[in-house]
């Protein structure tokens, strides 16, 4: 929806609402609440206009609905790029779920730059699976990464990951020192990690190393590591 068509019906309204002790939310929520009626006794010619005027107030329940109703083609003619409209409107109302499914369409359909903005964006939220997908795409260079190999961009990924306190995610960063970087002392250092959070297979690597220069060294950065996990 168009900035300025959004401007104009949030003051069309305002103007209905002035002195009656309503707010936009209200109002949204009420349209929804219609809409929801209107689509139960399945009167959809009056549910989705009333779907859409609380989409466009920034309903988020209304905004999936209405991308979900354009995906199935179910009471609507299908039309994906209308269903991603509203997946986006969703997105920037902070559901991200409807940012994954933006994602996939536009990584299926080849959006190179659009796939990874999004993808870091979903991974900005939070999102454990995206922040792992994206150390993956960069420590291999995928097409996601736009086929460049970038460890350091890897292991921000990684690291962001990690704060999970997840074992896998742990691996794969000891893969990922010991495979593509080829550093010993992180390898080791991320075992100690690992090992700490309760992995004690771990262990048995940990007391193989034999050198005491990576030992000590991979321990000492062990600790800042867990530092910065916390």
């Amino acid at each position: 929806m168009g900035e300025a068509k959004r401007t104009i019906l949030i003051l069309i309204v305002g103007f209905l609402i002035v002195g009656r002790g309503y707010s936009l939310g209200d109002t949204a929520q009420t349209l929804y609440e219609s809409a929801v009626y209107a689509y139960e006794i399945k009167d959809i010619k009056k549910a989705l206009p009333l779907f859409k005027q609380a989409g466009e107030l920034g309903h988020l329940e209304a905004q999936n609905r209405l991308a979900n109703f354009y995906l199935s083609g179910d009471i609507v003619s299908q039309d994906y790029e209308e269903a991603m409209k509203w997946f986006r409107e969703a997105g920037n109302n902070g559901d991200v779920q409807a940012l994954r499914t933006l994602f996939n369409y536009t990584n299926s359909r080849g959006g190179k730059e659009q796939a990874l903005a999004l993808a870091i964006e979903i991974a900005n939220h939070g999102d454990y699976e995206c922040q792992v997908l994206l150390g993956d795409s960069y420590a291999v260079g995928t097409r996601l990464a736009q086929y460049k190999q970038d460890f350091d961009k890897a292991i921000e990924w990684y690291l962001k990951a990690a704060k999970s306190k997840n074992m896998d995610i742990f691996e794969k960063i000891i893969s990922f020192y010991q495979i593509y970087v080829k550093d010993d002392v992180e390898q080791y250092a991320w075992a100690c990690v690992k090992a700490k959070y309760g992995d004690s297979k771990t262990k048995d690597y940990l007391y193989s190393v034999s050198s005491p220069k990576i030992v000590k060294a991979g321990y000492l950065r062990s600790l800042e590591l867990e530092k910065l996990l916390d």
